[in-house]
Order: C-alpha cells, then sequence, then structure tokens
C-alpha cells in the first residue's frame, strides 16, 4: 500500500514539475512572439511612413514633369513665333570637324546689332573658352559691307604677358590655337556664331579677328586673321 501510495506521489510531482515547466516555456516563447509582434508593428509603420512618403514623391514628380512638360511647348512656340530673335550658338566636332548647333540663345529683335554681337561674344567667352576676353570693338564699313572687328584677348593675369613660356592657366595662345583639332573647333565656333548665316535680319556682312588688337595669325586656325564673309 505504501508503495502505491509512494508511486502516486511521485506521478503527481512528475507532472507537476512538468507543467510548471511547460508553463515557463509557453510564457517564455509567448513574450518572445509579443516582442516579434511588436517590432513587425513597428517596422511595418516605418514602411507605411516610407511608401507615403515615396508617393507622394511620385506625385510630385508628375506635377514637375507636367509641368516641364507645359513650359517647353511654351518654349517651342515662342521660338516658332519669334524665330528670328533665336540665335545659335555654333561649335565643330572634335572628329569630323562639322559644323554643329551648341546651343541657342534668345535676343529681343530690338536689340542693336553692336550688342547682339556682344551678347554672342559673351555667351562664347563663358562656355566655350573659360571666360578669355572677346571684345567687339566696332563695326567698321569695308568695300560698302559691314565688317565687325572682335578682339581676342588673354585673362588679366596673361595680358602683358610677351614670352610664350611665361603664360600661365588657359589661353588663347597655348590651348585653343594650338593643334589641328584645337585650332580649327576654335575658328569654326567664333566665326560661325558671329556670322549667323542662317540669320534673316539684319546683320554684318563679315567678321575679322585680332589677338591682343595685333594679327590673329596662328597656323592651325589660318581664317582668324582674314575678313570671314557671310556669303
Amino acid at each position: 500500500m505504501k508503495k502505491k501510495l509512494i508511486i502516486v506521489i511521485c506521478f503527481i510531482l512528475l507532472f507537476s514539475l512538468i507543467n510548471t515547466g511547460c508553463s515557463a516555456s509557453i510564457k517564455n516563447e509567448n513574450h518572445i512572439l509579443s516582442k516579434e509582434v511588436i517590432s513587425l508593428k513597428e517596422n511595418n509603420a516605418i514602411m507605411e511612413k516610407k511608401i507615403a512618403d515615396l508617393e507622394d514623391t511620385i506625385n510630385s514628380f508628375n506635377i514637375d514633369s507636367e509641368n516641364l512638360k507645359s513650359r517647353l511647348n511654351q518654349i517651342n512656340g515662342s521660338s516658332l513665333r519669334y524665330k528670328d530673335n533665336i540665335y545659335p550658338i555654333y561649335t565643330a566636332d572634335n572628329y569630323t570637324y562639322e559644323t554643329m548647333i551648341a546651343a541657342y540663345i534668345y535676343m529681343p529683335k530690338e536689340t542693336a546689332l553692336k550688342k547682339k554681337l556682344e551678347t554672342l561674344a559673351k555667351v562664347l567667352s563663358e562656355t566655350h573658352f573659360d571666360n578669355l576676353p572677346i571684345q567687339v570693338l566696332r563695326i567698321e564699313e569695308q568695300n560698302k559691307k559691314k565688317i565687325a572687328i572682335v578682339n581676342l584677348m588673354e585673362s588679366a593675369e596673361n595680358q602683358k604677358v610677351t614670352d610664350f613660356e611665361k603664360l600661365v592657366g588657359k589661353t588663347w595662345m597655348t590651348l585653343y590655337m594650338q593643334g589641328s583639332c584645337g585650332g580649327t573647333v576654335t575658328q569654326t565656333t567664333l566665326i560661325e556664331t558671329m556670322l549667323q548665316r542662317e540669320y534673316k535680319g539684319p546683320w554684318i556682312d563679315g567678321v575679322k579677328f585680332l589677338y591682343d588688337n595685333g594679327v590673329c595669325d596662328y597656323e592651325h586656325a589660318p581664317s582668324l586673321k582674314d575678313v570671314n564673309y557671310r556669303n
């Protein structure tokens, strides 16, 4: 009898231990799962915020795209309406030397001719020649033709330098007039932009370039020293 009682008591104790262990294990797992659920909820909230921000960005981009299309249509319309006031900035392909258009600028029709030439010279200086000075000195009459005289000057630090080897930085002499490619591109860019051969309004008949108020005579840009005519 005692033996049976001891067995029953042992069984009860064993069951109690197992049940207690299982409960603790389940509680621990539930705690871990709860933490994971909370973490997932937080991550989900973050993702929802990112999605909302992305949707706002996309909507903004679509609006900007529509505005850009509208502005481009307006520009195209203006270009067609005021095509006589659109002036190409020319250059040349580095490999084929073919004349090509690099950009366009707009100038009001009533702008004086010399001012238009000065504007073109300024744009060329800034966009193609590292801000090296390009001066439109005058428009003079030669054989009943209007000829623009344009002076190419070195930067301020080089304008009084006469020794080729003492020139510093980017210069007409050491960079833009050197080599077959450099010289050809330079003379095409300058001549074609100033002549504006396709322009139908009042314009100069020709252009001649000087270098530092003297003859612009360079082997690789031979056309600059002569008067270049539109026709």
